[in-house]
Formats: C-alpha cells, structure tokens, sequence
C-alpha cells in the first residue's frame, strides 16, 4: 500500500503558512467564529463547519469540570460571542452550534474525532490554484521557501499533489508516475480547475490511508486499524461497499428534501396571511370610519378606542405569525444545510470521503426527518366590526360598536365563551 505524502488538507496548501498571498475567501470559504479562511474544518454532527482550533478554543472551558459540575452550563466567548456549553460527563461535551443553536455532542477525544469537512477543504484548493494571487508550496519535499526551491509550479492530478520543479522532474522519473497528468499552475489556471480530491489518512496511522470501511463500528478504517483494535470486526474495502452505503445516504436525502418545499410553501403562506391581516385591519377600521363619522365628539372617541383594539388585534396576530415564521425559517436553514451538504457530498465526494461523513450525515437526515412541525398558520385574518353592540356611554352618549376576533356573531349565539367581543 502507498503511503501518501499528505495531512489532513491539500497538499502543501492548507496548513498553516503553505499558501501566501492576499486573494481574499469567499463568505462560503471562511470560518463563521474566526471569520478567516478556512484551516482544517471540521463538521459538527448538525452539518455545519467550524476551523478545528475554533472549535478546540471551547474545549477548556467544558472538559475537565467537576463531576458535581456536570448538570451545569458555562459560557464561552469567542471573538465578542457567546457559545452556551454544558458538560453532561467526563466523557462527553455539549455546545451550542454558533451558526443554528443546535445543542451539538463534542466526542470524547476532542475536535480530532469530527469528520473533516472535505467539501471545504476542496473548494479551498480549487480556489487556490484558480486564483494567481496564491502562492503555493510543493506538497511533497521539506526542503525550505528560500529563492523558492519548495514552491510549487505544477499540480498531479492523479495524485492531488502540488509539486516544486524539482518534484516536478521527479514525478516524471518514476516509472509509476511517469504518465500522471501533470500541469503546471499556470496551465491549471486556464484551464479552470473545477474539482478535485484528495486521499484522506488516518488520524492514528498517519502514513496509511483509509482505504477500508469497518462495518461494525460504521467508520473509515486504515490497514494498520484493522490489524489491531478492528481485528475482529467487519472490515471491507471502500471501492466494494459504498454503493451500498451511499445508496442509503441517497434514499434517505430523498426523504428529506420534500421537506424543503413544504417548509417554503408553509412560509408563502405565513407572508400572505401576514398581508390578509393587514388588509382585513384596514377594512374593518375603514368600516369603524364610516359609523362613527356621524356621531361628534363622543362618537370620535369611540372611534379611536376602536382603532386601538383593533391595532392590538392586528399586532397580536402579525406577532405569532412572525413568531411562527420565524421558527420555520430555522427549521428550513436546518433542513437546507443538511439537504444541501449532503448533496453536495454525493456530487463531489470520493467514497473514502463519503463513507467519513456518513455516520453523522445519516444521524443529521434521521433526526430532520422525525422533527415534527406546524405547517398551517397559527393565526387566521379573522376580524369583524360589530356596529349594533351596546358599547355603553362614551363622553355622555350612548354608544355602539365592538370589535371580535372569533368567527361567531355574539348575536346570533347562544352559547357562552365561543366569541369575543370587545365593547368600547
């Protein structure tokens, strides 16, 4: 088995200090706690990504508490905001996502253990090699920056790897690498790199890569892994087993994305709602106009006091309706970040890196699709002038008008508690 000549990111390009150069990252490609490029992203178990250090930079405040301290929350800050955390044992961490507030469990062994986001970490490499600004360092050979022995000129793709001139002369050297497709930076550029992929290596044998799946423990193993603590488990090559496992992430995708245009037309409806009760106020203020125009100074007193209900009413409703659409908008950007990740996963991920995301994009989709929710709108436009219910004296006169926010004429009812009629 090879032994790739990589860490976790993109070959002499996303570590810290490999790329120079000032080309800025697009919203998508910077760490929404430290708002800077992207180093070594790691996907919490609600499908959003955070730069591992971030992450570790709330690990002190939650591991090591007390066991009398395990029911309690503490608070992070991270840049002026705040994380909530609550450690439930010495084993296990609980914060809050920054991005969607989702009580999310950091495993055992630290930030280490959360798949890492290769989705971001590709992107990253595309947006390197697509723009000239980068300077990017030869992901094979150690030796120094000085009059640019180890920068890289050209890119393998068959090997994901950028190399310097003289890894360049190299590569082509060895019999089995003689023929990979080998361009230069620059020819990369023109030619527009829209994909690539990178072997992903284990965490604990470093120079192995995952190139084996154990099916007992649903995780990506290397050859080493499985000589020793998965000696007994189920371990199959990745190239035999993930279209099985793939297919299920698939079918299950395609559970859940019906929810999306519920969820979008659920908040249509919401926003049409929001407008009928607008115009319906507005009628029924207009019909208030109307009666108490007739009446002087005592009727134009009532008149305002109608009004006021029936701002009071509107505002009532508008505010759960807003409430309602607000908790649906959170539940759609859940439902969206999970869709869309896992999609994108499935467009561009390797099997290596499909089968490192799925245990936890499996828990996300599963969890999504039993959450339960409220598509009908909490609220209805109903709203109606009562212009013949004694409204007592206003100023001396004898007034009439009330306003109801049931559907039933306290008129024509006999029952009691079913309308309510606001008498002013």
């Amino acid at each position: 088995m090879s032994k790739p000549q990589m860490n976790g990111f993109a070959n002499g390009f996303s570590a810290p200090g490999s790329v120079h150069g000032t080309a800025a990252a697009g919203p998508r490609l910077r760490c929404g706690i430290c708002q800077q490029k992207f180093s070594d992203p790691r996907v919490l178990p609600c499908l959003h990504s955070f730069c591992s250090a971030c992450l570790r930079t709330i690990e002190p405040y939650a591991v090591g508490g007390a066991a009398d301290d395990r029911d309690s929350g503490s608070m992070s800050v991270l840049n002026g905001s705040s994380f909530s955390l609550s450690v439930k044992g010495r084993d296990t961490t609980t914060i809050l996502c920054p991005s969607c507030d989702i009580e999310v469990d950091i495993p055992k062994n630290g930030v280490e253990e959360l798949p890492s986001d290769f989705i971001i970490n590709n992107e990253l490499v595309i947006a390197s090699l697509n723009q000239e600004a980068e300077q990017i360092l030869c992901g094979l050979c150690t030796d120094g920056v000085e009059g640019g022995q180890s920068r890289a000129i050209a890119r393998c793709f068959e090997c994901s790897v950028n190399l310097c001139g003289f890894c360049v002369q190299a590569h082509r050297r060895q019999k089995k690498t003689s023929v990979h497709n080998v361009l230069t930076l620059d020819e990369a550029r023109q030619k527009g790199v829209g994909r690539v992929s990178q072997p992903v290596v284990c965490a604990v044998h470093p120079t192995e890569e995952l190139r084996l799946f154990c099916q007992t423990c649903d995780k990506l193993v290397c050859r080493d892994c499985c000589l020793a603590e998965h000696r007994e488990h189920e371990c199959a090559f990745v190239s035999t087993i993930s279209d099985k496992h793939t297919s299920v992430m698939r079918d299950l995708l395609n559970q859940t994305e019906p929810n999306l245009d519920i969820l979008r037309k659920a908040l249509d409806g919401i926003a049409a709602m929001s407008l009928a009760v607008r115009d319906r106020a507005e009628k029924v203020a207009s019909e208030v106009h109307q009666y108490t125009d007739s009446y002087v100074k005592a009727l134009l007193m009532h008149r305002d006091a109608l009004l006021d209900r029936i701002d009071q009413l509107r505002e009532a409703k508008e505010r759960n309706l807003r409430m309602h659409r607000v908790q649906l908008e959170a539940i759609l950007a859940d439902f969206s970040t999970a869709c869309d990740f896992t999609s994108k996963a499935l467009q561009e991920g390797s099997d290596v890196e499909l089968l490192m995301v799925k245990p936890v994009v499996m828990k996300r989709l599963q969890e999504l699709n039993h959450m339960k929710y409220n598509v009908k709108p909490k609220e209805d436009d109903f709203m109606k002038f009562y212009p013949k219910q004694p409204a007592g004296m206003c100023n001396g006169f004898e007034v009439f008008g009330g306003i109801s926010a049931k559907s039933v004429d306290p008129g024509k009812s006999t029952a009691k508690g079913e309308a309510e009629v606001v008498s002013v």
